[in-house]
């Protein structure tokens, strides 16, 4: 049993032991000839990004980075941000609507942290979506973390007063996803 090399311990039974093996032949013969690369410049992803699905999602974006709570809570755009960066990927248009829907009810700092808010809670979920097992508890705990964190900075920078606190604090106690 020792002298036999064809022993395969996990050998179904009716098999033949030797198969008659063709070796593979080389179908490459001679030098492959260089071909000049002709690039033109291609917009095929303009016609990528303008699909129905997608159209529908950048609509549903910039309508929710619209929707107001309260006067000056806006919780839904980050959290459609996040959903959408792990649904679909990297759709690099579905931030722009939702910060393009902020400017258009909001402004001043309150629309520029919201802005930074969406924007990086998308970049952190296109960067952790590999590494993400449970979705449904960590995608609501990045957009309550980075809104917090990102509007109480900005909110301690513009001066100390407890209204803009509670209303940060309010923001995480409302849907996040």
């Amino acid at each position: 049993m020792f002298e036999r090399v064809d022993i395969y311990t996990y050998h179904r039974t009716g098999q033949n032991l030797k198969k008659n093996k063709t070796p593979r032949q080389n179908t490459f013969v001679g030098k492959k000839k260089a071909e000049p690369r002709n690039r033109k410049f291609s917009l095929a992803w303009i016609g990528q990004a303008l699909a129905k699905e997608k159209v529908i999602l950048y609509i549903a974006a910039f309508f929710l980075g619209r929707a107001i709570l309260l006067g000056e809570l806006t919780p839904f755009g980050a959290a459609f941000a996040a959903a959408v960066a792990w649904s679909f990927g990297p759709l690099l248009f579905v931030p722009v609507a939702v910060v393009a829907g902020l400017f258009t009810v909001m402004e001043g700092a309150n629309a520029w942290s919201s802005a930074l808010v969406v924007v990086t809670v998308f970049l952190i979920m296109l960067n952790l979506k590999p590494q993400i097992n449970r979705p449904w508890l960590v995608i609501p705990g990045i957009v309550g973390a980075a809104t917090m964190t990102i509007k109480t900075v900005l909110v301690s920078i513009q001066g100390a007063a407890l209204y803009p606190y509670i209303t940060v604090g309010l923001s995480l106690f409302l849907p996040q996803s």
